[in-house]
């Protein structure tokens, strides 16, 4: 589980940073079931985490979904 927008590798907070770290974490370990959540509910956003390896896009506030999103995500 990714949170889209977190400090950046250098430590200070960075837009999308959470798609950065996507993208490495995916390139070293294909298939790998990853989510990613945010705060802001954008569409581009969500199409962007996907093409970049994610299998779900998950906006915060609606917390009640995510634990069903993860089992569905995990195959269980």
């Amino acid at each position: 589980v990714f949170d889209l927008n977190m400090p950046g590798f250098d430590g200070v907070p960075k837009t999308d940073a959470g798609l950065d770290l996507l993208l490495k974490v995916v390139a070293a370990k294909p298939g790998l079931p990853a989510i990613v959540l945010t705060a802001y509910d954008d569409v581009s956003r969500a199409k962007e985490a996907v093409k970049g390896g994610a299998k779900s896009f998950f906006v915060k506030g609606r917390e009640e979904g995510l634990v069903e999103l993860i089992r569905e995500t995990l195959g269980r």
